[in-house]
């Protein structure tokens, strides 16, 4: 064995202090598996967030194999979940439902329920999507009732509840149900995008009842929320609410400027048919109130969708 040279030395030697100095190599908290599915799940939500939700799919697929090689059934469930959301905001339903109902099969049969009220709480919005409301309004209430016995806030299912009644037209539920989420808005475990529901709701409420301060005060908070959180759904409902209550006080032009911004957002999301009845109320104000805005780069957009899809262009291939 070749004895080391003194530059060989003094390199281990400095090696060695520096290690000491910073109390060694850095502790692992959990083992490797465990660490790679909760790892996964962080990358996933980040890749969700940008609107790649192909990208974030293969994360969460990732969290899950991590997470049976671990045994961890709650991250077995979170990466279900995940997964569910994902196909559902790529607009594969059926693959949606069928993770989330894997997922809800293994938490009833689990000892505390893990992430039980998340599942049903997206279970509910498959079923909405699907059109069927009733079906969707049991999810939801569920996963409300499983959160308040967990002594969690229930903020967004009841918000969810109370959207529904308020598309149907039925006024006593959707004020019970609101009033109900209301109470959680400002609990702790309440998420922001929660609270700018709850919020966007209340100013419909007044909205209905011409309270026009109060709406446009209910509509600042919830823009405010929205706009930090870049929650592209959320701001196209508040600047379509806000249109809505620039018309009712008479400022046609700024209305239109507001339905501008929402046709943008739902032509993100894909959403045909909010863009359709969009452009129509643009059309509208364009022949009863000769409103300046031009309506020929919306029209580009609503023939041809890919005109303005902004996601795939941010997004890997």
């Amino acid at each position: 064995m070749m004895p080391l040279s003194f530059t060989k030395c003094l390199l281990i030697f400095c090696l060695s202090a520096l290690l000491c100095a910073c109390g060694g190599p850095p502790r692992v908290e959990d083992p490797f598996f465990l660490a790679s599915s909760k790892d996964s799940l962080a990358r996933g939500n980040d890749w969700y967030q940008k609107g790649c939700y192909a990208q974030a799919l293969s994360f969460f697929q990732e969290s899950l194999i991590a997470a049976r090689l671990s045994d961890n059934v709650p991250l077995i469930v979170l990466s279900y979940n995940a997964q569910g959301a994902a196909l559902m905001s790529m607009g594969n339903l059926n693959a949606a439902a069928d993770r989330l109902q894997a997922a809800l099969e293994l938490s009833l049969g689990t000892e505390g329920n893990p992430g039980l009220a998340e599942v049903l709480g997206n279970l509910g919005t498959v079923a909405y999507k699907i059109n069927r409301p009733e079906e969707a309004k049991e999810y939801w209430s569920r996963a409300s009732n499983f959160a308040l016995n967990q002594g969690a806030s229930p903020a967004s299912y009841l918000a969810s509840l109370a959207r529904a009644y308020f598309l149907e037209g039925k006024k006593e539920e959707f004020t019970a149900a609101l009033a109900e989420a209301t109470g959680f808005l400002e609990h702790p475990d309440t998420l922001p995008l929660a609270r700018s529901d709850i919020l966007n709701l209340l100013a419909s409420q007044a909205l209905e009842e011409r309270n026009f301060t109060a709406a446009l005060d209910y509509l600042n908070q919830a823009l405010e929320i929205d706009r930090a959180n870049e929650y592209q759904e959320g701001l196209a409902q508040d600047l379509e609410l806000m249109a809505q209550l620039h018309l009712l006080g008479g400022d046609a032009e700024a209305a239109a400027q507001n339905f501008s911004r929402a046709f943008y957002l739902r032509a993100a999301l894909h959403d045909r048919a909010r863009t359709r009845d969009i452009y129509n109320k643009l059309t509208e104000l364009k022949k009863n109130h000769s409103i300046s805005l031009d309506l020929s780069p919306l029209k580009l957009i609503l023939d041809k969708p890919e005109n303005f899809d902004p996601f795939p262009a941010l997004c890997p291939d």
